[in-house]
């Protein structure tokens, strides 16, 4: 049976630069499995398989030329890596084609925006777009949801989204941290409810439902991770490592 994996670091001083830190982050990198592939997210709903849009950046990290918010792969020596700050992470894996995907899953990756200038609707979010465009099938496949920000301390009052009352996604208060009492999302049941509506069955998504900004803190120091909404931008980073065995 083919299985899910992940590793998660979390830096607190200084953001993780793929070039910067690999050996530090990824020391079982060498040797041991085969590239590990980075795509660029910047809050987009695009997803590149290894070998579309590859842009080597040192001898085990494989970088994309364009901004993707996921990344596929086929074979289980191929490692994805995300970087986040507080978005949540989804790994879906299809059991029957063996092909392997992570989505970095921010609020604008799976709530596209709606258009100013024009009457269109929003675009497919990430996980619509893996399903359809990606062919992954919901029969086959499994999924992985975590290691991002709770409700308890999101606080969405920044988002357009926050003051429509046609918003039809989970609202309610966070409670915790320093947006306690702004209007909240709940990103992680946003995300299993799209996973159900592209035909995933309940019994096969496994959400980490842990807060970056409070409840990870609860370990050890030397495993802490950082949160953006909890310390401040351009303090840290986290970063996600996935992949799949047989």
């Amino acid at each position: 049976m083919l299985k899910i994996r992940y590793s998660f670091f979390g830096r607190m001083d200084g953001n993780f630069g793929v070039d910067e830190y690999i050996d530090e982050l990824f020391p079982i990198v060498k040797g041991k499995m085969g590239p590990v592939f980075a795509p660029r997210a910047n809050f987009t709903n695009r997803i590149v398989e290894m070998g579309e849009e590859d842009f080597p950046i040192s001898q085990w990290i494989i970088g994309t030329r364009n901004e993707a918010d996921g990344g596929i792969v086929s074979k289980p020596d191929q490692r994805i890596v995300l970087f986040n700050a507080d978005c949540p992470l989804v790994a879906v894996l299809d059991q029957q084609t063996e092909r392997f995907a992570a989505l970095h899953a921010g609020f604008r990756c799976i709530i596209r925006e709606i258009p100013k200038r024009s009457k269109a609707p929003r675009g497919p979010s990430i996980i619509h777009e893996l399903f359809t465009r990606h062919k992954f099938s919901p029969n086959t496949s499994k999924a992985f949801v975590g290691f991002g920000i709770g409700p308890c301390c999101y606080g969405a009052a920044h988002w357009e989204e926050a003051k429509d009352l046609t918003f039809k996604f989970p609202v309610g208060r966070a409670t915790r941290g320093s947006r306690c009492g702004q209007i909240s999302f709940d990103l992680y049941t946003i995300i299993r409810s799209q996973l159900l509506e592209v035909g995933l069955r309940e019994a096969n998504i496994s959400i980490y439902n842990r807060c970056t900004s409070c409840e990870m803190t609860d370990f050890p120091a030397t495993l802490a991770y950082y949160s953006r909404c909890r310390d401040g931008p351009n303090k840290g980073r986290n970063a996600a490592l996935f992949w799949f065995t047989k």
